[in-house]
């Protein structure tokens, strides 16, 4: 809790010592709309044609956002965060009062205002995050899952499409009617993702302020918003011209593919065994 109330107390009540030129803020997250993510997007989309199929048709939730989603989040299932979901909103539940978080106040210059502020927002985040935890529990114990093992952000989202505990019976699916909803199995977490947009408003044949709106609520940023719409637009656009994605042709690939070599059994990067 106290480097997260920190970060923001030092972004909201930064010193300048003198006047600040206005500076345009970049419209997209940086090093995210690139062409390297954009093959994979694409690639991805072509390997897991028919759950991004069923998906859309099921909800009606466009795969290109939800591909899109899936690499801002996670790039594509390859990094779902290095902290313990459960102890990272243990943490914040547990410091309910500022003084719990001492040894970082100490390091900020505290008006009335300022404290103010420090004692609503710790106040605000331990209750919002006991409610997450209490949603983490549930969540495991409904489906055999083992709360102290699942990773996840800072904030203890989790999963390849990074849900709140709180957003899983909300929107979350069993996508392969195996009984569990497991946010680590792409069988769940991309018909997961095709839900949650559906359910906040997508409909085919939004215009582009709509679709803006709807992505804005898995994310209340526009930065993340305009990079999410534009990395859909451009791998639909580069599968158009490049229907099979980053392979060559499979004529030129039988031409100059090399005698197969015997490999053992291939393990997926982005289901954790």
């Amino acid at each position: 809790m106290g480097s997260k109330v920190s970060s923001v107390f030092n972004y909201r009540y930064r010193p300048f010592k003198y006047p600040r030129k206005p500076v345009k803020s970049p419209s997209m997250l940086p090093q995210v709309h690139v062409q390297p993510n954009i093959v994979k997007c694409a690639d991805f989309l072509l390997e897991h044609a028919e759950l991004f199929e069923a998906a859309e048709k099921t909800f009606k939730g466009d795969r290109g956002i939800v591909v899109s989603l899936l690499m801002v989040e996670t790039k594509l299932g390859t990094y779902m965060g290095n902290e313990h979901a459960f102890w990272s909103l243990s943490c914040m539940a547990l410091a309910d009062k500022p003084e719990k978080i001492q040894s970082y106040l100490d390091k900020m210059y505290l008006t009335k205002e300022r404290r103010n502020w420090v004692n609503e927002t710790v106040t605000k985040r331990s209750e919002w995050a006991y409610n997450e935890l209490v949603a983490l529990i549930n969540y495991c114990r409904k489906y055999g899952h083992d709360a102290l093992a699942i990773h996840g952000s800072p904030y203890g989202a989790i999963g390849l499409c990074q849900f709140m505990p709180s957003n899983i019976d909300a929107y979350a699916v069993d996508g392969n009617g195996d009984g569990v909803i497991d946010l680590f199995d792409l069988e769940d977490a991309i018909p997961s993702i095709a839900s949650y947009i559906s359910k906040h408003g997508w409909k085919p044949g939004m215009d582009r302020a709509q679709q803006h709106k709807v992505v804005r609520r898995y994310n209340h940023s526009d930065m993340y918003a305009n990079t999410v719409l534009a990395l859909s637009d451009s791998t639909k656009g580069y599968l158009a011209k490049n229907p099979q994605g980053s392979q060559p042709p499979k004529a030129e690939a039988k031409k100059s593919a090399a005698p197969a070599k015997k490999t053992g059994a291939a393990k997926s990067a982005v289901k954790p065994g």
